[in-house]
């Protein structure tokens, strides 16, 4: 079965473009993973500091694999503090 991501992400102003940069090329990257049927990034029109990932994986498996890869690792560390709050949502399509 397919697995849907939702992951929210407030960013702090002062790093809002470094950090769109990061996230931009982490989906990139993400996108040439094996199991990645989608991988997007969406900035909130209103609030500029607000970003959603959506991301469809062929398997929980695939997705739990992403999440090891040095890429999302490196991701993770490189902007802790420079996220306000983060958030995932995993769904399935009814």
């Amino acid at each position: 079965m397919t697995l849907t991501i939702i992951a929210s992400v407030i960013v702090k102003e002062e790093f809002l473009q470094d950090t769109k940069l990061r996230m931009l090329d982490l989906v990139e990257q993400s996108k040439q993973e094996k199991g990645c049927l989608k991988y997007t990034l969406h900035q909130d029109n209103k609030n500029s500091d607000t970003f959603l990932f959506i991301e469809n994986w062929q398997s929980k498996t695939l997705w739990e694999k992403h999440l090891e890869s040095l890429h999302v690792q490196s991701f993770v560390k490189e902007t802790e503090n420079s996220i306000v709050e983060f958030s995932v949502q995993e769904m399935s399509q009814i």
